[in-house]
């Protein structure tokens, strides 16, 4: 089995974020269709997708095969862009993405051998019609298995 990121852990614990922030939804992008809710529904936090990348070509000890891999997801915030730049009763992308920090940051999610951090944050194109920021974390997973 491929070592990934719990994503169903990952989204109940962002789910906690709409205790704080009315209204947020939080959607994993491999159970629903971003481009159903891009645009239209705002005060989104996407699990968009994981990377997975091997740190070293493993080692055997006897029968004993280990192998620690660096993995990263990453996690889209999406709020409400007013053309006049009215900050009135909306979310911002800032308050958003620091909800998401909080509740990722230093975390260790079910199957990780290492808390979350930061590796990454990028803005949103300024000229779309959505406020959004792309957030990457990044952790460990080791997996060890038998050699048949």
């Amino acid at each position: 089995m491929i070592p990934l990121i719990d994503t169903s852990a990952l989204q109940a614990r962002l789910e906690e974020i709409a205790i704080d922030i009315p209204g947020v939804i939080v959607i994993d992008s491999s159970q629903r269709d971003i481009k159903q809710t891009w645009g239209k529904n705002f005060n989104i936090v996407y699990i968009l997708r994981q990377v997975l990348g091997s740190t070293t070509p493993g080692g055997t000890s006897g029968r004993v095969k280990r192998q620690t891999y660096n993995a990263a997801i990453e996690i889209c915030v999406v709020t409400r862009k007013y053309v006049d730049g009215s900050l009135d009763e909306r979310v911002t992308k800032k308050q958003l993405s620091d909800a998401v920090y909080q509740k990722v940051f230093c975390w260790t999610c079910p199957g990780c051998d290492l808390a979350f951090d930061l590796n990454a944050y990028t803005d949103g194109d300024p000229a779309d019609t959505v406020d959004y920021a792309v957030h990457r974390y990044h952790t460990q997973i080791i997996v060890q298995g038998t050699i048949p």
